[in-house]
């Protein structure tokens, strides 16, 4: 049964998949269940193994590749261009923070979601520890109330609107100032830090160093934006870009420790807006 709910899960995850596949994989799964009516004391135990071999569901997907070669063409595109690239004005302005704040809501909607289902996860392993006779019809609800979260997510949706973004990343101007992209690299080193501290008090004081940190580059920079009768401006145009490049591929991220992700999601890019 773990096999199948595990080549299940894998076939939701990708969007290659058909929904005739995935129902073909669902009717293994069940094939596998109890039916209440003539479930008996061997198979009970013999689900309890199997459920228990599988631990903690891994979600991740790999969407890491995906973001990095989405910018890649936005790079591209950039360094083809033919003709010079306008300064934004404040409608344009405007309009980019519009856009990645509809980014904002759709990844923070699917992090919710996949965090969610996590908790039903466990659930659902906690529960078949006591499974009988009685209770088995409750499983058997409880784990389609799971298939139907799968199939709801669209783990891909941020990627998709990172496309819908390169036109408004490509608007801005050609700069690189040294002192944003040391900042940002040593922000960069504190995130990765985040996930191997074990020490709670560790990773409270990373976190809150982490946000100040980030908060202040981010207003900085939107400062730089701001004055664009400043030749400051038109030298730091390419780091802003760059910026959001790092902000997007780093979001993008569905990491191992999917507890973490609401929390880093808050950290990489709402003080881009506040």
């Amino acid at each position: 049964m773990a096999d199948e709910l595990q080549i299940l899960v894998s076939a939701i995850l990708d969007e290659q998949n058909s929904n005739e596949k995935i129902n073909s994989q669902l009717k293994a799964l069940k094939a596998k269940l109890p039916v209440q009516a003539t479930i008996s004391k061997e198979s009970i135990n013999e689900i309890k193994k199997q459920i228990e071999k599988l631990g903690n569901i891994d979600l991740k997907v790999n969407v890491k590749n995906n973001a990095n070669n989405g910018l890649k063409d936005v790079e591209q595109q950039a360094r083809n261009a033919t003709k010079a690239v306008r300064e934004l004005s404040d409608l344009e302005k405007a309009v980019l923070y519009n856009k990645i704040g509809v980014l904002n809501t759709n990844f923070d909607s699917e992090i919710k979601a996949i965090t969610k289902l996590n908790g039903k996860m466990s659930e659902l392993l906690s529960s078949i520890k006591n499974l009988n006779s009685e209770n088995v019809g409750q499983f058997n609800k409880d784990l389609a109330t799971v298939f139907n979260m799968l199939k709801s997510l669209d783990i891909n949706k941020p990627i998709k609107d990172i496309e819908k973004l390169k036109n408004e990343i490509n608007k801005l101007s050609n700069i690189n100032t040294s002192d944003f992209t040391n900042r940002l690299k040593d922000i960069e080193n504190k995130f990765n830090n985040l996930f191997k501290e074990k020490n709670i008090a560790s990773i409270g004081k990373l976190r809150a160093s982490y946000q100040q940190e980030l908060s202040q580059l981010t207003r900085d920079i939107k400062s730089a934006i701001q004055d664009q009768n400043n030749e400051t401006y038109k030298r730091n145009a390419q780091n802003f870009k760059n910026m959001v490049d790092e902000l997007l591929r780093q979001h993008c991220i569905y990491c191992d420790r999917i507890n973490y992700c609401n929390n880093m999601y808050q950290l990489i890019i709402l003080p881009f807006y506040n």
